[in-house]
């Protein structure tokens, strides 16, 4: 089971859970990391901010423009959050989220009408389900 690069979890998917529990933890030279699949932990963990402080140094690729809610902390984060939270809400995620089923059944018809032209890139067919 490889779970020390930053992609085991779209490769392995939920088997590393299976077999090692909800909750486990990757020791390595680099750190100690959390990985977690128990809705009673993702919750305590997203309810209780002020005991779960989040490693904000691991966010410095998020600051191309600056500080933001994701890459920091503590009184600085709720500032943040106070003029960044408007945007987020119920109708925006639902616009969101009808634009996203929109391009993603635009690029499987483009995938299919491509299909059996030589371009399927090897043995490789992209697939995927989309639904509400």
């Amino acid at each position: 089971m490889r779970v020390l690069d930053l992609i085991w979890s779209y490769r392995e998917r939920f088997r590393p859970f299976a077999d090692l529990g909800d909750a486990f933890l990757v020791v390595s030279p680099w750190g100690i990391y959390m990985a977690n699949a128990s809705p009673t932990l993702i919750h305590q963990i997203a309810t209780r901010r002020t005991d779960w402080v989040k490693p904000i140094e691991v966010y410095a690729v998020v600051e191309h423009f600056g500080r933001n809610v994701v890459s920091t902390e503590g009184s600085t984060w709720r500032d943040h959050r106070k003029v960044s939270s408007g945007a987020f809400n119920e109708r925006s995620n639902a616009v969101v989220w009808g634009e996203s089923v929109r391009q993603a059944g635009k690029m499987i018809e483009a995938w299919k009408r491509r299909e059996g032209n030589g371009d399927e890139g090897g043995d490789e067919k992209a697939g995927m389900w989309v639904g509400e």
